[in-house]
């Protein structure tokens, strides 16, 4: 029987990770926007990619690549061509800690529901 301790170790929440990633990119980097604003580093440009690299008791952990405002501006007005990017990692915790996989599939679809309001609010 499984423990509310290693439900994160579960297959399903590996398929629910490849599934954010496939699926919702837009929604992941509006995450990262909505809690950590959209340069959380005076000299990041712009978030180009959002990446979720682990779901466990922190919350979601997500590899995201910035491009650096001097350099894109320099070399691309355009930002065509992506020369100086930088990662980050950042983990963006549960508004409510989940206790098992149907809790942690409820937390994060509520995450993603913000982040899709919030994303499509930016275009009205």
């Amino acid at each position: 029987m499984q423990t509310a301790d290693d439900f994160y170790e579960d297959e399903s929440v590996s398929e629910m990770l490849n599934n954010l990633n496939t699926n919702y990119s837009s929604e992941l980097a509006e995450l990262v926007d909505m809690t950590f604003g959209p340069k959380p580093e005076a000299e990041l440009q712009r978030l180009t990619t959002a990446q979720v690299i682990a779901i466990d008791s922190l919350g979601l952990r997500l590899l995201c690549n910035y491009h650096r405002w001097e350099a894109a501006e320099k070399n691309d007005r355009m930002f065509n061509k992506h020369i100086d990017e930088t990662t980050r990692i950042f983990t963006i915790p549960f508004s409510t800690q989940p206790h098992s996989k149907e809790e942690l599939t409820l937390v994060i679809e509520k995450m993603i529901n913000n982040a899709k309001a919030s994303y499509l609010k930016g275009f009205e």
